[in-house]
């Protein structure tokens, strides 16, 4: 660029290279130049500068692949009728996490990557709308989640309402600051339901990965993080759905959310345990197991559990009360465990055994404690791998046999980051021990 002069570039905290300075005459030469450098420089600016986090590419505090989301919003947009031209200071901002890398709170539209679930868990993102950048600076609004899947369709439908009511306003921030919010939302419930894991696997792979989405992500600290948000998701159904009870009057509709508490409040805690449901059925009698029948739940609450798994359709109603203790119980609980995943100031009645925190038994040719996770999947075998580990005294060996891929791949790392020392990482024919010395 010395060919225009002197202090031509300057670098944006919008991850945009601005030039200035430039000469009129120079103008077609410096598109030129730019053309050769960038086969895309004609497109409109939108479709250019939507300003993404590294996600969980390279950052171990990433869930969501927020490059690949930002990707794919993009070529939406490019395929797209809509008149980006006349959105050319739209401001779209992804963080692949909570945190603010991306700066998605100073969007007029910004992402956060966050753990969605049904049966499954599946990327999604908090969607924040409406930040005001001008005489009185506001932060964006959350208005809800969306699956990572939806989020293109979802960006152009809401640039496609704007459009439609542009000349009511003076700009895309303040159509959201008014009616625009509350359009967004209608459109984000059309996409509160997605697809299930066999009528439409692309929900449950994030953008541009090839293998499905985990919690167990790349780096050190993360899985823990993501075990914690699976937990959180129960959590906050419970805590939503006992503010939609108290204003909802239809005798039906009450009867199905207060089944849902139930199924949320003995699905929380089933991941500490290390028990992984399969049906809805797997849901209420591991919970009656793992956690009522270890004494960490009062078995008072075993008759509604049972009643839930039994008959949906019993009157729920008359035993309100009682589901609310029982979703009371299970947060304090919650309240109450460590990052080991273990219930502090709780004694269980009875000694756990087999998936939950079975006495490790000792490995082949060796005195060291083994368990063998190949066939588990994450994060699976990362809740067992910290099971196994918790009634282990401090300097003691714990090896583990893991399948290659992603075990191998995310379970060793998320073990250093919890100050363990991994003293062997061999592959053994199809799959990989691991020797690990308890901090």
């Amino acid at each position: 660029m010395d060919q225009f002069g002197d202090y031509t570039l300057r670098f944006t905290t919008t991850q945009s290279i601005r030039l200035r300075n430039i000469p009129d005459a120079a103008l077609p030469e410096l598109h030129s130049i730019l053309k050769e450098l960038f086969a895309e420089v004609h497109l409109p600016t939108l479709a250019n500068n939507i300003v993404s986090c590294t996600g969980a590419d390279t950052c171990r505090l990433g869930i969501g692949l927020s490059k690949g989301l930002a990707k794919a919003i993009r070529k939406e947009l490019i395929s797209s009728k809509l008149d980006l031209d006349g959105l050319q200071d739209t401001r779209i901002h992804i963080s692949g996490c909570p945190n603010s890398c991306g700066q998605q709170l100073w969007a007029d539209i910004g992402f956060s990557g966050k753990i969605l679930r049904n049966d499954r868990i599946y990327p999604g993102y908090q969607v924040y709308l409406g930040a005001n950048r001008d005489d009185a600076p506001k932060f964006a609004e959350a208005v809800g989640n969306i699956s990572s899947r939806d989020i293109p369709q979802f960006v152009v439908k809401l640039l496609e309402s704007y459009l439609l009511t542009q000349q009511k306003y003076q700009s895309l921030q303040q159509y959201l600051l008014g009616e625009g919010k509350e359009v967004a939302k209608t459109i984000l419930a059309r996409f509160k339901e997605i697809p299930s894991f066999e009528n439409d696997k692309n929900y449950y792979f994030d953008w541009g990965a090839e293998t499905l989405f985990s919690v167990i992500n790349r780096g050190t600290a993360e899985c823990s993080a993501g075990l914690f948000d699976m937990i959180d998701v129960d959590l906050n159904i419970i805590n939503n759905t006992k503010k939609v009870l108290e204003t909802e009057q239809n005798p039906q509709k009450r009867n199905v959310l207060l089944y849902e508490i139930v199924f949320s409040a003995s699905r929380m805690l089933l991941v500490t345990r290390g028990a992984e449901p399969k049906t809805t059925e797997d849901v209420f009698n591991l919970f009656l197991k793992n956690l009522i029948g270890y004494g960490f739940v009062d078995e008072k609450f075993s008759p509604i559990v049972t009643t839930a798994r039994d008959n949906r359709e019993f009157d729920f109603e008359s035993k309100k009360d009682g589901i609310y203790a029982l979703a009371e119980a299970v947060a304090e609980l919650y309240k109450n465990m460590d990052d080991s995943l273990q219930f502090k100031n709780v004694q269980p009645k009875l000694q756990p055994t087999a998936a939950q925190a079975e006495e490790p038994k000792a490995a082949p040719h060796t005195q060291h404690k083994f368990k063998d996770l190949r066939g588990v999947a994450c994060p699976m075998n990362f809740v067992q791998t910290k099971i196994q580990l918790s009634p282990m005294q401090s300097g003691e060996i714990l090896e583990i046999w893991l399948d290659d891929g992603q075990p191998i791949n995310n379970v060793p790392g998320s073990v250093r980051g919890e100050g363990h020392q991994v003293l062997e990482q061999v592959q053994v024919g199809d799959y990989w021990k691991v020797v690990i010395k308890k901090k």
